[in-house]
């Protein structure tokens, strides 16, 4: 493979110093490492599992009001007990952007013989592949929430 110099957020890589910066990324990967030189599955480098637990407590009451028949339910959830116990626990990993560019196409070394050139930019060698999911909103993070309700029936 050969790689054309480059600069990545003002620092210069040349060919040598790419060649070495992707090794070393595709070396610290196990699906990677295992699969160098074929094309990837999809969906081959499973990010790591995570776990959500949730917890309801719930009690039912039969009020009686003159002549109207009521049914009270009063409940108490945690979404994301694990959350609650330990945030690392239930945090969910995924793949920042939906994809990795790891490589990047940069025309033709030798256009003649139809040698391509490539790219790779050495900044991904401080990145994982997968970033914990701190979406707000989302249950799948470490989050944990409290959600307690009355329901009122009529019957």
């Amino acid at each position: 493979m050969i790689f054309k110099p480059a600069i990545f957020k003002g620092w210069y890589y040349g060919a040598e110093d790419q060649r070495r910066a992707l090794d070393y990324f595709i070396d610290q990967e196990p699906y990677l490492r295992n699969n160098r030189g074929m094309y990837a599955q999809r969906n081959g480098s499973a990010a790591p599992f995570f776990h959500r637990v949730d917890a309801t407590v719930q009690k039912q009451f039969f009020p009686k009001l003159q002549h109207i028949k009521l049914k009270m339910t009063l409940t108490f959830e945690i979404i994301n007990l694990l959350g609650l116990i330990n945030s690392k626990w239930s945090r969910e990993w995924l793949v920042p952007g939906s994809r990795v560019p790891l490589i990047k196409w940069e025309g033709w070394a030798d256009a003649a013989n139809a040698v391509p050139q490539y790219s790779f930019d050495p900044g991904w060698l401080n990145t994982g592949l997968f970033e914990p999911n701190f979406q707000p909103g989302n249950h799948k993070t470490g989050n944990w929430q409290f959600q307690t309700s009355l329901r009122l029936s009529f019957y």
